[in-house]
């Protein structure tokens, strides 16, 4: 009877052992190399960002307001139910038309001739009851703001109740801040002091107190005592609260453009009770960050819009303060291992590594705080 040729059950298993293990080496090299990929993608995306800022600055001769305010209890970071009665877009919905998105700038420029809140109303610029009509800005989320590292979304932000702070259930998230400072997000706002027609900026109290601010800050824009205090006030309708040509000029980084954080990675939470990721809005870790905490740290951000129902275990766990008195704060966070893509005001593009020194960190966070700090290699 002729041999029959074939392997055993024993070389069988051998042989299915093997590829296995070698399925078992390969794979994280696969991975490795699918977020190496996934991070290039990102640091292109805060480069286009970056850029644009630069070319906002030369247009314009300063970058974009961080928020552009009318507002006399400017740190308020609600809606016009809560008190945020009139505010220009965010820096992030005022460099559309240098990162080409003719459409979108457009858009915008049209909600703040008819309505008096861009955190408040650019959501539904062009329909209420039409999430994704024409003129709605932030019911969905440019690709180029958005970490591909990081978890797609599914829910969008807001809903009625007062912990939603007055915003609509529309609006989408992303995941790159501008950097407010070294602290909170009050000292990134100005002063106000007096009553009634002799409210004004105090400057003075403001370089004595606050000397951790960012390239980015809330601005009270000119003309800001003329808009009245109330919901939807004809007086703060207009342009005039976009702010071009106020924001930080480049003579301002004393510390140096090269020494001074301009954007840097944050993380989104996927429920309808959280804000942060909103790219529309000014709540800490919405469309800002601040340097009090270090990149992705195990310390909890304070916002006023975060979902009291995250474990504390979770690395976006969140203190919560619904006094909206400013003293607020959220980290750079990513979803890529050992650190966050940041850019600075130069425009050149960093890996800064979860280790970084504090004091270093919140030294790069500072336009002008005396300190000049290099970002580690």
């Amino acid at each position: 009877m002729p041999k029959k040729n074939g392997f055993t059950l024993v070389e069988l298993l051998v042989v299915i052992a093997i590829i296995a293990i070698l399925i078992a080496l390969l794979l994280p090299a696969v991975q490795a190399a699918r977020e190496a990929a996934r991070r290039i993608q990102c640091t292109n995306h805060i480069k286009q960002i970056t850029l644009a800022l630069l070319n906002h600055e030369s247009a314009y001769q300063s970058f974009p307001v961080g928020v552009p305010s009318c507002t006399h209890q400017n740190y308020i970071t609600g809606a016009q139910e809560v008190g945020g009665f009139c505010d220009g877009p965010n820096w992030m919905t005022n460099i559309f038309g240098q990162m080409e998105q003719a459409v979108l700038a457009e858009w915008v420029i049209d909600v703040m001739e008819r309505q008096a809140s861009a955190a408040d109303d650019l959501e539904h610029g062009g329909s209420q009851t039409d999430q994704f009509a024409p003129g709605n800005v932030g019911t969905m989320t440019p690709e180029f703001f958005i970490c591909p590292s990081a978890n797609r979304l599914t829910r969008v932000f807001g809903g009625s109740g007062p912990e939603f702070l007055g915003h609509d259930p529309w609006l989408a998230k992303g995941n790159y801040g501008g950097c407010f400072g070294a602290n909170t997000y009050l000292d990134a706002c100005p002063t106000i002091q007096g009553a009634g027609n002799q409210v004004h900026v105090d400057d003075n109290a403001d370089k004595v107190r606050k000397p951790n601010r960012g390239v980015f800050q809330v601005v009270m824009v000119r003309n800001w005592k003329d808009a009245k205090q109330i919901d939807n006030a004809d007086e703060s309708f207009g342009l005039w609260k976009i702010g071009w040509g106020q924001g930080t000029r480049t003579r301002d980084i004393r510390d140096g453009t090269s020494h001074t954080l301009a954007v840097s990675e944050i993380l989104a939470y996927d429920s309808e009770k959280d804000a942060r990721g909103v790219w529309t809005i000014h709540v800490p870790g919405s469309s800002l960050f601040t340097a009090r905490l270090g990149p992705n740290s195990k310390d909890p951000d304070r916002t006023s819009i975060c979902d009291k129902s995250i474990p504390i275990g979770d690395p976006l766990y969140c203190g919560q303060s619904y006094n909206d008195d400013g003293n607020l704060w959220a980290a750079a966070r990513s979803a890529h291992p050992g650190g966050v893509v940041t850019s600075t005001c130069d425009g050149a593009v960093h890996f800064v590594s979860d280790s970084i020194d504090l004091a270093i960190w919140q030294a790069l966070a500072t336009r002008a705080g005396g300190e000049i700090a290099d970002i580690p290699d």
